[in-house]
């Protein structure tokens, strides 16, 4: 006997189909961008602890898991629901919600006998195979007899990857960044330290987080120095940026300097007593942690003399002495040469007169004596000449003398 169904009960199966389709059609990997945190500070003191630091965190891949018209976002170290909100602070719930096919709003308050008077509304919209979270929030709160209020705007844009159960490649988006993106690293551009301002009472320890990367947000493996640029008694920090704090410190503020090279991140940490820490959890600066959830940041036009230095390969030392050695060992042996060929020049003895430049010139060496001219005699009374044998004139007998 065949199944006949009413016309109800048809119309009831295409709805329920339909909703199956579309309570799976967002199922897949998506790329969340840069979550923009922006704040107003209405009413804010110094007893009010540090004001609320805005800021970007970074985005990456998530994965979107639809139930009916509600999903989930699981990625980036956290999870989050379309019917809550993205902050989620103890002791705040939702006490408000719609879905649609299109837009979830949900609005999110602390109790009624919290301290703190917080409200949240979260927004999520979906166009196509894109989603955009904006959320606003408001948070007031009385520290030390003052009232403290500020409020915060945030936004950040999904975008679909790869639906669940697609068998096509994915895409470089989908990826952090995309093979081999990274490999040749260039020098540094960026220098991230988390958290911007820690909570700490007495007598406990703490590790900061920092690292750097390149312009394209690779990251870069270098060593970053760690100093206090404001101390406080009883309170170190070590090489490796973790902050001890003396059980009979001084409470106050410290400052931490995150140093590389020229360019350097200051973070602060806030020593306090156990009533005092409790005081200011409860502000709006701070996660349930103590700390603030966005990371110093500081961008700079990498200096690409210093910083490629830094970066040369193991085998550049190496080439370089080899080099050294090389032009050293080429002055020695050019020097050697030279003395061995002065040494020769000075015992050298030519074996033959150089060319005569002028042979038809007669130098005094070469010239010749002139003959002899004979000796002649005269008397010096009558004139007679007499040779060189004679000594006197036969006529007068007058002595001779020499004529030549």
């Amino acid at each position: 006997m065949g199944l006949k169904l009413t016309p109800i009960a048809l119309i009831l199966c295409i709805t329920q189909a339909a909703s199956g389709e579309e309570g799976a059609e967002l199922n897949g990997r998506w790329s969340a961008g840069v979550l923009q945190s922006v704040w107003s500070l209405a009413n804010w003191g110094d007893s009010c602890g540090p004001s609320p630091v805005g800021g970007s965190e970074a985005g990456g891949i998530v994965t979107l898991t639809q139930t009916g018209v509600e999903f989930t976002i699981v990625g980036l170290g956290r999870s989050f629901s379309s019917s809550s909100c993205w902050d989620q602070q103890p002791g705040v719930s939702p006490v408000a919600h719609a879905a649609g096919s299109n837009q979830w709003t949900t609005t999110c308050r602390s109790a009624p006998n919290d301290p703190r008077r917080v409200i949240i509304t979260s927004s999520l919209v979906r166009s196509g195979t894109t989603l955009d979270l904006d959320e606003t929030g408001r948070y007031e709160v009385s520290i030390a007899g003052r009232q403290c209020s500020a409020s915060v705007r945030r936004t950040r844009h999904f975008a679909l990857v790869r639906r669940e159960g697609e068998t096509q490649l994915p895409t470089s988006t989908e990826l952090d960044k995309p093979s081999g993106a990274c490999v040749l690293r260039g020098p540094v551009a960026r220098i991230e330290v988390s958290p911007t301002y820690k909570l700490l009472r007495l007598g406990e320890q703490f590790s900061f987080g920092a690292r750097l990367f390149d312009e394209k947000g690779c990251s870069v493996a270098q060593k970053i120095l760690w100093r206090l640029s404001k101390p406080l008694r009883g309170v170190k920090v070590d090489s490796n940026g973790r902050l001890e704090v003396a059980s009979d410190a001084t409470e106050g503020e410290v400052q931490i300097s995150a140093q590389f090279g020229e360019h350097s991140v200051q973070v602060m940490v806030y020593v306090v007593s156990a009533q005092r820490y409790a005081e200011l959890l409860t502000s709006p600066s701070f996660n349930p942690a103590g700390e603030s959830d966005a990371p110093s940041v500081k961008a700079f036009v990498p200096n690409v003399l210093g910083t490629r230095g830094a970066q040369i390969d193991s085998g550049a030392n190496r080439r370089r002495t080899i080099f050294i050695w090389a032009v050293t060992l080429l002055a020695a042996l050019l020097g050697a040469a030279a003395m061995l060929l002065a040494r020769r020049r000075r015992h050298w003895v030519p074996n033959a007169q150089p060319p005569d430049l002028n042979p038809t010139a007669t130098t005094y060496s070469e010239s010749k004596s002139p003959e002899p001219v004979p000796v002649r005699w005269i008397c010096p009374v009558c004139g007679t000449q007499y040779d060189a044998a004679s000594q006197f004139c036969g006529k007068d007998g007058a002595s001779l003398v020499p004529i030549n």
